[in-house]
């Protein structure tokens, strides 16, 4: 075989295999376009509008009416009681059970008790005048028409005792009755148109005497 036989017959062969191998090479195949699938539709949230409610109507709490506090308990009396009530001028008055009825004698006494052994008296006067200079003196000729003697009667005081209430007039006297050393506190006030006074006698020198005093003045009650 020539040389120039040779190559043809090479470039023969070499054509044929390249078109085997192109036959047998896949075919490219381009890939179907695909359409992306659509977005959902955009859903406004459900707005839900709320019942109007009507508040229920109220009542406005009432304010309680004004109440006038009770007055204080009284305060037990320290003794048991007896009670001198004096009807036609409207005003009782209490003093210890143990003491008993005096005679009463004198210028506008009413009433009168003693204790058993003498050291305790209780007088009780209506007079006729609201003024405290007269009473003053009506009481004055009072210690001097019993007798007494060396009389000495303190500067009187207004007060008040008890739940009794208005202008009280408080006098101490003392003074000699007899032997003995003696005070006399006297707790007056008027009352219809007139002087209501107790006055309670007692031995000079216990102050416990003046606290029992203005107990007994603490339960001058009027009508």
């Amino acid at each position: 075989m020539t040389r120039s036989k040779f190559f043809s017959f090479l470039l023969v062969s070499v054509f044929s295999i390249l078109l085997i191998v192109a036959s047998c090479a896949p075919t490219a195949t381009t890939p179907a376009a695909t359409t992306p699938a659509a977005k959902p539709a955009a859903t406004a949230p459900a707005t839900t509008t709320p019942a109007a409610t009507t508040p229920a109507a109220t009542t406005p709490a009432t304010t309680p009416p004004a109440t006038t506090p009770a007055a204080p308990a009284a305060k037990p009396l320290s003794f048991k009681a007896d009670t001198y009530t004096d009807a036609a001028n409207g005003f009782s008055v209490q003093y210890p059970a143990t003491w008993s009825k005096d005679a009463a004698e004198g210028k506008g006494l009413v009433y009168a008790a003693k204790a058993a052994d003498l050291t305790h008296f209780i007088y009780v006067y209506v007079y006729d005048t609201t003024d405290t200079n007269e009473l003053i003196k009506l009481q004055d000729a009072g210690f001097t028409a019993s007798s007494g003697s060396n009389i000495k009667r303190q500067p009187f005081e207004q007060k008040q005792f008890g739940a009794n209430s208005g202008s009280y007039t408080l006098v101490n006297w003392d003074y000699m009755g007899g032997a003995y050393n003696m005070d006399t506190y006297s707790f007056s006030t008027v009352h219809n148109g007139k002087y209501i006074s107790v006055g309670i006698t007692v031995l000079s020198g216990n102050p416990k005497d003046k606290t029992l005093s203005e107990e007994i003045f603490g339960t001058l009650a009027f009508k």
